[in-house]
């Protein structure tokens, strides 16, 4: 694991200045003035062969805006060590009881480090800091560069006595491999691949293993996203930050990139965009069976035009779904439900899923749907747009065959355009 460390403390107390020196850049605003940092930063740094996340936060404890008050929320959540700093210039004050005690309900590792030492008061009780009970304070001058590295260098050399953390020289013999995708995707892929049929959760949304493969030690750590969670990570609502912190720790060491493309949602753009401009070394499939060639071919044209993508291949993790019945089987499936009772979510969700997906096209290849909610006691009604004569002429027989009971008993208004 790479350790989470998250610098807490009061206002003006050197937090900022500390992130500065430690990142070799100007990354942070400091300046001598209450509140100024506003939010929230981070780095990956290496000291002494270890990694490890920093980030720095705002003083919000006091402020009633709740997008302050949840930074350092999350951030205390999140971390795996906190760091919490004292001023020895105006010494103990309200505020840092207050924090302490938030402190003290959290079952972190949790350090004390006194700042600004280069003011000197040369009589500074150090023995009024061990009340607080989190150890010994440490002291540093984050303006002189005073005591900054070693303090960190023995932070992560306690921390990680206990927990195992990520070593730099244990990974040169080793290739690690991050994959993206969902649950039922990764799985499969797995299994067909690796021959892993049974997979040990280390956590909800991570597993990790290693195996060997032609005398070479192979790690592969892997990413679940679940459908219900994707939305809260990938849009612009309130983020799930345990989840995006275990992906940016994952995301940091590895060498090879597998992102596993299932085409009917939409988030693998978004972050193909994120993808193609971090790494190097991309490898995509697209989790699709019995396409047909021209479709092949325009998938492949599609990513090499505007993502200049050369390693995109086309496998089939599942094998027992036509690529278009699995649609249309959907449909069938969703009208069921509307059919017993009108319910307007999974209907609405399968809309969506299916319009994310047209995004993929261009203008040769061409299909919309909508969704009308209407009024008074109404059933809902459904338009299909397309231009593609192979869809065109699965799509007139599908409704033919399949829901012609539904069209029959008005329980579903459904128009096609052509």
């Amino acid at each position: 694991m790479i350790p989470v460390i998250s610098i807490l403390g009061k206002f003006n107390v050197g937090k900022s200045s500390f992130f500065n020196k430690l990142s070799n850049c100007e990354n942070n605003l400091s300046f001598n003035f209450k509140y100024l940092t506003l939010y929230k930063i981070y780095i990956f740094k290496i000291i002494n062969n270890f990694n490890f996340l920093l980030f720095d936060t705002a003083y919000s404890i006091f402020l009633k805006n709740k997008k302050f008050f949840f930074n350092i929320k999350s951030s205390i959540n999140d971390s795996d060590i906190i760091i919490f700093f004292f001023d020895n210039l105006y010494g103990i004050l309200y505020e840092d009881k207050i924090i302490s005690l938030f402190l003290k309900k959290i079952k972190k590792y949790i350090f004390l480090i006194l700042n600004k030492i280069d003011f000197l008061k040369f009589n500074i009780n150090v023995f009024l800091y061990f009340k607080f009970g989190f150890g010994k304070p440490y002291i540093i001058s984050s303006s002189n560069n005073f005591n900054l590295f070693y303090i960190i260098s023995s932070l992560l050399n306690i921390f990680c006595f206990f927990k195992n953390c990520f070593y730099f020289k244990k990974l040169i013999n080793k290739f690690k491999i991050f994959i993206l995708g969902y649950f039922f995707d990764i799985k499969k892929f797995i299994n067909y691949f690796f021959n892993k049929k049974k997979i040990f959760f280390k956590y909800r949304d991570i597993i990790n293993f290693d195996f060997f493969f032609n005398k070479i030690k192979i790690s592969i750590i892997i990413f679940l996203l679940f459908f219900n969670n994707y939305k809260k990570i990938f849009t612009k609502k309130k983020i799930k930050k345990i989840s995006i912190l275990k992906f940016l720790k994952s995301i940091i060491i590895c060498d090879l990139f597998i992102l596993i493309i299932h085409p009917y949602y939409i988030f693998n753009i978004l972050f193909i965009n994120f993808a193609v401009k971090v790494f190097k070394s991309l490898i995509f499939f697209l989790n699709v069976s019995n396409l047909f060639l021209n479709l092949k071919i325009y998938f492949k044209n599609f990513f090499f035009k505007k993502y200049k993508i050369f390693n995109f291949y086309i496998i089939s993790i599942d094998f027992y779904k036509n690529f278009f019945y699995y649609f249309f089987y959907y449909i069938y499936k969703i009208f069921n439900l509307l059919y017993i009772s009108f319910n307007y979510s999974y209907l609405s969700e399968f809309v969506l899923n299916f319009n994310n997906f047209l995004l993929f096209n261009n203008k040769n290849f061409k299909i919309k749907l909508f969704y009308l909610q209407q009024k008074s006691k109404n059933p809902p009604a459904i338009k299909i747009f397309s231009n593609l004569k192979i869809i065109n002429s699965f799509i007139k027989f599908f409704i033919k065959k399949k829901l012609i009971k539904f069209l029959k008993l008005k329980s579903i208004f459904l128009k096609i355009l052509f």
